[in-house]
């Protein structure tokens, strides 16, 4: 028998607490494709990356859904490289993260679809900026289980009969 521990939180007693279950995660990034121009002389001809970034943030940060224990968070944007130049290019940092396998499935499929159609049709030419999304990493969730609720009840009986303080998180 091989048990391994994620630590908890501490508790305010001084005892200590384990994680019996955990999120899933999935992280992606969006490299966002504009035409840059002068936004004085020909702004017209420019396609805004940072405009389909606000598109495709509003749209992912829409995909949060507490009822299901989801979470997305587009944590880092950088766009741009001058004030009065239509931004060449955009890149989103996003993390999602989820409870049951099948949503985080779901997650990945909103995101991909988000992706995939970008929302802006933007300078004279009605040209869409060309949008990349990438998955960088992710795991699945750490499903709490019947089986891991009879192990947990044992660790804090074994801990109290060691003198420790321990629930679950």
């Amino acid at each position: 028998l091989c048990l391994v521990f994620e630590t908890g939180s501490p508790k305010e007693d001084g005892g200590s607490r384990f994680v019996t279950s955990r999120k899933g995660m999935a992280r992606f990034e969006i490299d966002i494709q504009g035409i840059a121009a002068h936004s004085g002389v020909a702004k017209d001809q420019g396609v805004s990356a940072a405009l389909e970034a606000a598109h495709q943030i509003i749209a992912i940060e829409a995909l949060n859904d507490s009822s299901l224990g989801n979470t997305v968070t587009v944590g880092t944007v950088q766009s741009g490289t001058t004030a009065n130049t239509v931004p060449e290019f955009a890149k989103l940092q996003i993390d999602c993260r989820f409870i049951d396998p099948a949503q985080g499935e779901v997650l990945r499929d909103e995101i991909r679809r988000i992706a995939n159609n970008p929302s802006t049709r933007q300078s004279t030419a009605l040209v869409a900026p060309k949008v990349e999304l990438t998955e960088l990493c992710g795991h699945e969730p750490f499903v709490r289980t019947d089986a891991i609720e009879r192990m947990a009840n044992r660790i804090i009986d074994w801990g109290a009969d060691l003198g420790l303080n321990l629930e679950e998180e």
